[in-house]
């Protein structure tokens, strides 16, 4: 089955099943999802034309897997997947134009990896990764331009290994690593220059 819409597919449609493909003819996909429960993979849908996935499956904690999306237009993923408790992996996203990550992955406490991705744009990484316990390692996501980064790392407590990641931009980092965090750590030469730094508190 296929379908054109010009609005967002809300949960529950009485056409939509796993599976069609569905062809969203809007910007603005936030909140599509928001706290769906019927779906443990989401549709096949084209939002190609799609800039801002803020909290589309915000709390969908069914959802398992994610597949076909485009997002090459992306300009914010914040919230995108907040407390989607039962992703286990996340398959290659295009991030190259999101400047906004905020909160993208919180509390996703099942996720094991997530996959590289262009990061390159991104102003706004904070809380992105917070709260996922089960998360074991990371990309060399490329953070040149990043500015607001706290409690990006916050309760990672299976995360061993952190890659070469540039801190230069960065003027907030408070709680970057808490929650217990840093107790697992046992490599952290991408922040060697973390000691230099007077705005990183609360670790």
């Amino acid at each position: 089955m296929s379908d054109n819409f010009n609005f967002p597919v809300k949960c529950g449609y009485e056409r939509i099943i796993p599976g069609d493909f569905v062809s969203v003819e809007s910007e603005d996909l936030s909140s599509m999802y928001m706290r769906c429960q019927s779906y443990f993979i989401s549709l096949l849908i084209n939002t190609s034309k799609s800039n801002n996935f803020t909290d589309m499956f915000y709390e969908c904690s069914n959802l398992k897997y994610v597949v076909g999306l485009d997002m090459s237009n992306a300009g914010s993923t914040r919230g995108m997947f907040y407390n989607c408790t039962s992703i286990k992996k996340i398959l290659y996203l295009d991030l190259s134009n999101v400047t906004d990550m905020y909160q993208m992955f919180y509390n996703c406490n099942n996720i094991m990896e997530i996959p590289f991705t262009n990061t390159s744009n991104v102003i706004d990484m904070s809380y992105a990764f917070d709260s996922c316990y089960n998360l074991t390692e990371l990309p060399s996501f490329d953070t040149s331009n990043v500015m607001y980064a706290s409690e990006l790392l916050n309760s990672c407590i299976s995360l061993k290994y952190i890659p070469l990641w540039d801190l230069g931009n960065m003027f907030d980092m408070g709680y970057f690593f808490g929650g217990g965090t840093l107790d697992k750590l046992t490599d952290l030469d991408g922040f060697k220059d973390l000691g230099k730094r007077t705005d990183v508190y609360g670790m």
